[in-house]
């Protein structure tokens, strides 16, 4: 069966005649046998009849910490919890799961956040190569403008130029004129590190 926080309250080791259940990360587990230590008087009794994961990774014993909130926990408590879930593995019977609590500690933000990083990574890739075609262009327009300086490509500088602008890579340079190839490899590198500022928040985010 499955176990909401009213039910697994009353394996709390004040009934004799029930067991005593411990829940660590939704799973619940019979520690009856473990009654020294989380029967009435234990040094662990505050745990029974509850999720103590939010405790037993910060090595608490204060009521508030006697929670499945996981927020906030640093990686060094939990990896204690992890140590504790496998000790209790290996001692008691794992039951079944604890519905209704907050196992997780799944935000909204946090299922967002889960779904936006990998996306944001794509953006910064797909952004990377489009600087890598962008600069490939750009040396070809260059051969252009160096065999002949026909209407033609007086066009596409000023196609290119308006695109550069637009993109914010002229800053300090006067017009695509001004630079070489050898800028314009400098120039375009140092902007491939910078993505678009919409999709900073994202590729930042860890």
């Amino acid at each position: 069966m499955e176990f909401t926080p009213a039910q697994l309250i009353q394996y709390n080791g004040t009934d004799p005649s029930k067991p005593i259940y411990v829940a660590i990360k939704g799973r619940v587990f019979d520690v009856t046998t473990g009654k020294s230590f989380y029967g009435p008087g234990g040094a662990y009794a505050m745990f029974a009849g509850k999720d103590a994961s939010r405790a037993l990774a910060k090595m608490s014993k204060n009521d508030e910490d006697v929670t499945p909130s996981l927020d906030g926990l640093t990686e060094k408590e939990m990896g204690v919890l992890s140590d504790w879930e496998k000790k209790f593995e290996a001692k008691y019977p794992v039951l079944d799961s604890l519905v209704n609590s907050v196992l997780y500690s799944l935000t909204l933000w946090k299922v967002v956040e889960f779904m936006l990083v990998p996306f944001g990574k794509l953006l910064h890739l797909c952004w990377c190569l489009a600087v890598d075609v962008l600069l490939v262009l750009l040396m070809i327009m260059a051969v252009y403008a160096v065999v002949e300086n026909s209407e033609m490509n007086n066009l596409r500088e000023i196609v290119f130029e308006r695109i550069l602008l637009e993109l914010g890579f002229l800053e300090g340079v006067a017009t695509l004129a001004d630079l070489n190839i050898s800028a314009i490899v400098t120039m375009l590198n140092q902007h491939k590190a910078k993505p678009p500022k919409p999709w900073d928040s994202l590729t930042n985010m860890k």
